[in-house]
């Protein structure tokens, strides 16, 4: 048997009918979208327009901004460019109107030309001190640093400042060289100190006493009848009398020998002259103040 003519389609023809319907129902599809999406902007649009728009206030500008940034160490020759010494320095970066965000990217960027700049300025002032007069030489940094006007930056239109500040620190070989001697000076210094107290009490002391008598005397003038005991009374307050002036006069010597020790030590660095001094204790005065007045004028 064989089918009719046109009592059917062949399967190619039924894929395009059904391909030619999607794309139909699509492109309806995608009409209905289009037209409600123009709708939707055009009803957003009017409603944008009739709201009042109110543009941000801009932020406050800061003030002074300051940033502390330390550098390495910085090594600089000491006089005969033997030693050295070891310069730590701190560099303050202000600005005005500058955020702190881009003050610390621009501190980070000048830093090296500013370490530089105070290597030069320590090195110039660095060979006229021996090794060992490290705090002079910081004294000397910390004043000029001071007294000058701060080191201006600019970029792009923003300026900026740099203040320095300065401590300096010994060679480790002439550190370990000193010690010795600022131990023994140390010593010293204690010793002297324990002297000085104990010649203050014993002049303290000397000096009750003295009253106290004197106020017997006083008393027994006029009794007639202790006038032995009277005379004892007034040798004991001129013998207290004598070693009071004794251990006033102890006072000075040993303050007179601090003086000068404090002057050489200044003049000399507080080197040599703690090495001529070792093993020399305080001055033993000739008339040494009594450990005990109360006993001084039984004799």
């Amino acid at each position: 048997m064989t089918d009719a003519p046109g009592t059917g389609s062949t399967p190619p023809e039924g894929w395009k009918q059904r391909g030619s319907r999607t794309m139909k129902a699509a492109r309806d599809v995608g009409k209905d979208v289009g037209e409600w999406s123009k709708k939707r902007w055009k009803s957003l649009h009017a409603t944008l327009q009739q709201l009042e728009l109110v543009r941000a206030p801009d932020p406050p500008a800061p003030g002074q901004v300051v940033e502390q940034r330390r550098a390495e160490p910085i090594v600089v020759p000491a006089r005969g460019y033997v030693f050295t010494f070891t310069v730590h320095a701190t560099f303050t970066w202000s600005s005005e109107g500058l955020h702190p965000e881009l003050l610390s990217w621009y501190a980070q960027s000048f830093m090296p030309h500013a370490t530089q700049r105070l290597e030069r300025f320590a090195a110039e002032r660095s060979r006229g001190f021996p090794p060992h007069a490290a705090r002079e030489l910081e004294e000397e940094l910390q004043q000029k640093l001071r007294t000058m006007k701060p080191w201006p930056y600019a970029r792009n239109g923003k300026q900026l400042t740099c203040q320095p500040d300065a401590w300096v620190q010994l060679d480790d070989r002439v550190q370990a060289a000193l010690l010795p001697y600022a131990e023994a000076r140390l010593k010293l210094e204690h010793e002297l100190d324990v002297h000085l107290r104990q010649a203050r009490s014993a002049e303290q002391l000397s000096h009750r006493w003295m009253t106290i008598l004197q106020r017997h005397v006083d008393g027994l003038a006029a009794d007639q009848a202790a006038r032995g005991r009277e005379e004892e009374l007034a040798r004991a307050l001129q013998e207290i009398t004598a070693m009071r002036k004794a251990a006033a006069q102890w006072i000075e010597e040993l303050l007179g020998h601090r003086l000068r020790h404090d002057d050489t030590r200044h003049e000399e660095g507080g080197s040599g002259g703690a090495k001529d001094r070792q093993g020399q204790g305080p001055p033993v005065p000739q008339s040494e103040p009594p450990s005990d007045p109360a006993t001084a004028g039984t004799g």
